[in-house]
């Protein structure tokens, strides 16, 4: 919208943009920015605004898996595929999904022949044969996925969010991670992940291929894989199962002499 841009361009850099920012006639603009692009939402009803920027992470992560790198130029090659995505994402102003598993049996991947086409032409052609849409108990896995070498990668990424005072005192600490897996299973797998604290974690999110009942039960995340890359879980450690020790610890000593301010990080 055109408000929107130009508050873009009256701040100093993009990143000094709230993401949240209250448009003309009672909208709100809620905005993301990934590798230079920027994913505007407005909202004009009252909504969770996690949940659109939810929504918007998961459109930059389905147009990467779709498209590659992405930028103007590449997004423009792949106009079709783009909207075809969008219009599966949200339907009517609501969000459907962005699990691309899920999105694998609406909208086609693009191949270097069609893109080609559709360049020349201007018309979106799509492909010949349309993918099936799974309607199984189980939609994030397609039926019949085949791999020459079975493998399943997964890593565990946390993030330490502290405060330290002028005594070098922790004031306020925090750990959340993430869990993604990487798929190369055959068939239709069913996996268990035991963890040694279970209990360590708080505010836990799932991907929709988790059996929460056997989590709330044992304690075990057991769930049948989408093929490819996903993200399993997101947590918290809670504050009683945190340590509250830092890996490191960056010293800062300033040092003024007439004008001039001198810090050293050590």
């Amino acid at each position: 919208m055109p408000a929107f841009s130009r508050y873009l361009r009256s701040v100093a850099t993009l990143s000094d943009a709230e993401p949240i920012w209250s448009g003309p006639l009672d909208s709100v603009c809620i905005h993301v920015q990934r590798q230079g692009l920027v994913y505007l939402g407005i909202v004009s009803l009252e909504v969770s605004p996690l949940e659109v920027l939810e929504l918007l992470d998961g459109v930059d992560q389905a147009l990467t898996e779709y498209i590659g790198q992405l930028s103007d130029v590449t997004i423009k090659e792949n106009f079709t595929t783009v909207y075809q995505l969008l219009s599966e994402m949200v339907d009517s102003g609501s969000a459907v999904t962005t699990d691309t598993s899920v999105l694998r049996g609406l909208v086609p991947v693009p191949s270097l022949v069609n893109r080609m086409i559709e360049n020349v032409s201007g018309i979106g052609i799509g492909t010949e044969k349309r993918p099936d849409v799974n309607t199984s108990s189980t939609p994030w896995r397609a039926q019949g996925i085949r791999h020459t070498n079975n493998e399943f990668f997964i890593d565990f990424v946390e993030r330490i969010d502290a405060i330290i005072d002028a005594n070098g005192s922790i004031a306020s600490y925090d750990v959340s991670g993430d869990i993604t897996c990487k798929s190369r299973l055959t068939g239709m797998p069913d996996l268990s992940l035991a963890l040694n604290h279970p209990d360590a974690m708080d505010d836990v999110a799932f991907h929709p291929c988790v059996r929460l009942g056997k989590w709330e039960n044992e304690g075990i995340i057991g769930f049948v894989p989408p093929d490819g890359q996903f993200k399993l879980a997101s947590y918290h450690v809670s504050a009683s199962a945190s340590p509250r020790k830092l890996p490191l610890y960056v010293m800062a000593t300033t040092s003024r002499q007439d004008l001039s301010h001198t810090i050293d990080i050590g």
